[in-house]
């Protein structure tokens, strides 16, 4: 507990009892790794990868696609078939989705190697049939915001009960890492049909190079994301930087933090909201000055990425 955090009037119980938290949830048996300086574990199989990085860059600046096995391939199928026939995904389509193939870190920047591949290898190889190795591969890449408002107020999202994993929990605004802004767009547009018609993969090496070059602007791929889910504007945005990068067992992902100033208040987010597409089911609002008291009362309901982020914060800003 350092004099700075006492000084900005955190809590000193409350962290006390974060990371007491953090080291029980780390010593469930569930949950492979340990609890080591710098690579702590949390209950969801959150992995913190990354503090305070200061570039987070793409290895070679391009995407990569690699055919999976035809055994992998054909799970997939047989998966997707009967998935289609459920209530939950008659209405669902494939897409392109990005997943991490490898990551790097050098203590300043961190470096991510990425693939592209379909929704349909992705979600469906949360199946049991899947090994855990065919799981690993398929980790998406997501981005997510810690927002704090003009007048000093953090901003959390309510998952969504359509996603299966931790609905209804207290998290960060973000989603996963989309084509949009990253390649050419008539490819991207391409690539989009191709999975949509579930053609994609015999594309690949023809009409889809096996290498894509990616123009990434991370700040700008994040905006983007926080665009979609609470409406903002480019002009909303007055500071980002690079907070975290976290690996979840639970999501299966990967996902960036940043934290964000931005140039609005409340009343204004909440107007940007209304706007959006909604793919959170509410947010909520949280004086600073109230975080600690806050998350003592929800600690069980927020996710636990988001809770040993906030640990963090609370001890070091």
């Amino acid at each position: 507990m350092t004099n700075q955090a006492h000084d900005s009037g955190f809590n000193s119980k409350l962290i006390q009892y974060l990371e007491q938290e953090t080291l029980r949830d780390a010593s469930k048996p569930e949950v492979e790794g340990s609890y080591i300086a710098g690579n702590p574990m949390v209950s969801d199989g959150s992995e913190i990868l990354a503090y305070n990085p200061e570039k987070i860059i793409i290895k070679d600046q391009k995407i990569k696609i690699v055919r999976p096995s035809e055994e992998f391939l054909r799970k997939v199928n047989d998966a997707w078939s009967v998935y289609k026939q459920t209530e939950k995904g008659k209405n669902s389509f494939n897409g392109p989705i990005i997943t991490v193939k490898d990551h790097k870190s050098n203590g300043k920047d961190f470096e991510l190697e990425i693939k592209l591949t379909t929704y349909a290898d992705f979600a469906m190889s949360y199946k049991p049939q899947f090994s855990a190795e065919e799981k690993r591969e398929n980790y998406s890449l997501g981005v997510s915001s810690i927002l704090l408002t003009s007048d000093n107020q953090y901003i959390f999202g309510i998952r969504p009960k359509n996603i299966s994993a931790a609905a209804g929990s207290i998290d960060k605004i973000g989603g996963f890492l989309g084509l949009n802004g990253l390649i050419d767009p008539s490819l991207e547009t391409q690539i989009k049909a191709y999975c949509k018609e579930d053609t994609f993969w015999n594309k690949v090496g023809n009409e889809i190079p096996a290498e894509i070059d990616v123009n990434l602007d991370m700040h700008k791929t994040f905006n983007l994301e926080k665009h979609e889910e609470i409406g903002t504007i480019e002009k909303d945005l007055m500071k980002v930087q690079n907070k975290a990068v976290a690996k979840v067992q639970l999501y299966q992902n990967y996902d960036i933090i940043d934290l964000v100033n931005l140039a609005i208040d409340e009343k204004t987010v909440r107007k940007r909201f209304e706007n959006s597409d909604k793919e959170i089911s509410r947010l909520i609002f949280v004086p600073k000055k109230n975080l600690p008291e806050f998350i003592m009362k929800h600690m069980s309901e927020i996710t636990p990425s988001l809770r040993y982020i906030l640990n963090l914060e609370l001890r070091y800003t």
